[in-house]
């Protein structure tokens, strides 16, 4: 199954082996909808998506990368919402995406890179920037060291829990 979210909630698509394809009136294996029609959707660039496989499989993703614009998500306070990095490069939460709204306390879990679990940055007013030997409002690690490095690697999902309503913009760090 794949669900993203969309303008109503989740949608769920589900790998079927007889998907109705309704131009061509006949059924084929594919991604179907909740009604075993052939999804005809495609998922947009940066778009952050849920899989679930009942078995140990490879998946390839084709399509095009985002490139001409930056990327804007909506966070509502008190939930985990997801928010993916929607460019071919990794990125860091301190330098280049830009929240406004932020709190001390709200929370990005990013999945470790070998599967492991999750790194947990919080934001803070006072991270300690080894660099600088200063503080500074940021992202920081579970030693309250601000993040420095790039954390959301290519196309890497994580979830934000926020306060208030806060906006995340992915800034385009190829133009």
């Amino acid at each position: 199954q794949i669900r993203k979210y969309g303008q109503d909630g989740y949608d769920t698509y589900t790998y079927i082996e007889e998907a109705y394809d309704e131009e061509k009136d006949d059924f084929f294996p594919g991604w179907a909808d909740y009604q075993d029609y052939m999804a005809k959707r495609n998922i947009a660039p940066g778009t952050p998506f849920w899989f679930k496989a009942t078995a140990n499989c490879d998946i390839s993703i084709a399509g095009q990368i985002l490139t001409d614009s930056d990327k804007t998500y909506a966070v509502i306070p008190d939930h985990f919402e997801m928010i993916a990095n929607p460019f071919p490069v990794a990125v860091n939460p301190n330098e280049d995406i830009e929240m406004t709204g932020l709190s001390y306390g709200d929370q990005l879990q990013v999945r470790k890179t070998d599967g492991t679990g999750y790194d947990t940055l919080t934001y803070i007013e006072e991270a300690y920037d080894e660099e600088k030997d200063d503080f500074f409002p940021g992202w920081a690690d579970y030693q309250d060291y601000l993040v420095k490095t790039p954390i959301f690697g290519v196309n890497q999902g994580a979830w934000a829990k926020t306060a208030k309503n806060v906006t995340v913009k992915f800034v385009n760090p190829i133009n």
